[in-house]
């Protein structure tokens, strides 16, 4: 192979991923793989399990600490990681960390979905696993890449008022570019003839995924404001949507 022919790139987009022109893809940000593991500070316990014996996707499973003989039934939270659909990983770092302190916290049981990466394996590819422009439309083929596709858009979406809890939580941030598309996702709910309760909590001066960022560095009270905010949420039976138009975390 001519080398200077992998070398050379047909696409960018960062801060996501350029592609070369021989079909090789190459991301910016790639955390690194986080192995499953009993975490010896809060007690969490975490293990991998096929999903998809077909497409051997997996999911990672995180166990809260149980103390005692109690046996009663945790919530659970299904956990869908941020970047894109083209970046990330259920069994990074960045994930360890973020879950084994919200199932502390919290004391639920959390199971993250290793859904398969755009573009080597184009949309709707992660949602059978699990703003208009160019990348989009690069990732997934046949959308029009705007608000008018129901995947993309609550706004769109005929199906959104059948929303199956009666409270959600929506977290954005005042300085996230995506922050419109949680306001969006709030008014779509309300508007849609869903019977629930919606509430949007806004953090000033914060940009896009500050709170696994802070839970990562162990920023002190604030992170755990949120942290514990969330798990309340979740014992009161809500679906938390974190600064993403259909939610990082959901149970």
């Amino acid at each position: 192979m001519d080398p200077n022919t992998s070398s050379e790139i047909t696409h960018k987009f960062p801060p996501f991923f350029q592609v070369h022109k021989d079909c090789r893809v190459e991301r910016y940000r790639v955390s690194g793989f986080a192995p499953p593991t009993l975490d010896s500070r809060t007690g969490v316990e975490s293990k991998d399990v096929v999903i998809s014996p077909r497409t051997g996707v997996k999911a990672r499973i995180f166990l809260p600490k149980i103390n005692g003989p109690d046996l009663k039934k945790l919530p659970l939270v299904i956990h869908y990681h941020g970047g894109g659909f083209c970046v990330g990983s259920a069994l990074d770092a960045v994930t360890a960390a973020f879950l084994t302190r919200l199932v502390s916290e919290a004391n639920v049981v959390a199971i993250s979905v290793d859904y398969r990466l755009a573009p080597e394996h184009p949309l709707p590819t992660a949602f059978d696993d699990s703003e208009p422009d160019e990348m989009l439309r690069f990732l997934y083929p046949g959308s029009s890449g705007t608000d008018s596709d129901p995947k993309l858009s609550p706004k769109a979406d005929p199906d959104v008022g059948k929303m199956g809890v009666d409270k959600v939580l929506v977290l954005v941030a005042e300085k996230d570019g995506l922050r419109p598309r949680g306001v969006d996702y709030c008014e779509a709910l309300r508007n849609s003839g869903w019977k629930g309760d919606v509430e949007l909590v806004e953090n000033e001066g914060e940009d896009h995924v500050f709170v696994r960022t802070f839970v990562r560095k162990c920023a002190g009270d604030y992170a755990n404001h949120l942290i514990l905010h969330d798990a309340g949420e979740i014992h009161q039976h809500r679906t938390v949507a974190n600064n993403s138009k259909y939610g990082h975390v959901r149970n």
